[in-house]
């Protein structure tokens, strides 16, 4: 978007995605964005530009400085960095919160490009993690910890496997092994037997 188009030197209004906004960024408008972001844990609706058109009225500003060396443009400059890293971190944490709660990658409304992007990688990373938790918890049954059966459950065995044997399914509808000779593990007693028996293992 060049110069002529931001409406730079012109306060004039525009419509975007259905609310009026500011073409032109003035420091009091961003002081009133801080302030709105501050009030509400929803994230204001900003132009999709925004941080473009922060980017080029900081520029100015840095440009006019180097002209007048003005006390009160200076400190004006740097307290209009300071507002909008405050924006900046404040947005950050809201859009941390939406992911979250979030559960389409289209849920970004009145972001900017930037932190529409940053919605979807979180979203995406968030979504990526739930799939793996859930494909390992809500499997049909459950794969018994052998350190836990180790550590002392009444009814199992501690058992060496003489050969090698595939997983099964045991009576408590638990999945066991696969195992292989010289692996040493704890079994309920309803299988160590059977095991034993048919000369699979042997009791420790």
């Amino acid at each position: 978007m060049n110069v002529e188009i931001l409406g730079l030197g012109n306060c004039c209004l525009c419509c975007w995605s259905g609310w009026a906004v500011m073409v032109e960024l003035t420091y009091s408008e961003l002081r009133r964005l801080q302030q709105e972001e501050k009030a509400t844990a929803a994230i204001v609706a900003l132009e999709h530009d925004f941080y473009d058109k922060v980017g080029l009225m900081l520029l100015q500003k840095k440009e006019m400085l180097a002209k007048s060396h003005s006390i009160m443009e200076i400190r004006e400059y740097e307290n209009t960095r300071k507002i909008v890293k405050d924006i900046y971190s404040m947005r950050q944490q809201k859009i941390l919160f939406k992911a979250l709660r979030s559960n389409s990658h289209q849920d970004a409304a009145g972001m900017t490009v930037e932190e529409h992007e940053l919605f979807d990688r979180i979203v995406g990373i968030l979504d990526e993690g739930k799939k793996r938790f859930e494909a390992e918890v809500d499997e049909e049954t459950t794969i018994v910890s052998e350190e836990g059966a180790a550590g002392g459950h009444s009814g199992f065995k501690k058992i060496r496997f003489l050969k090698e044997v595939p997983a099964f399914r045991g009576l408590d509808n638990n999945i066991y092994g696969p195992y292989k000779p010289g692996d040493e593990t704890a079994v309920p007693e309803s299988e160590s037997s059977g095991l034993v028996k048919g000369k699979y293992a042997q009791v420790l």
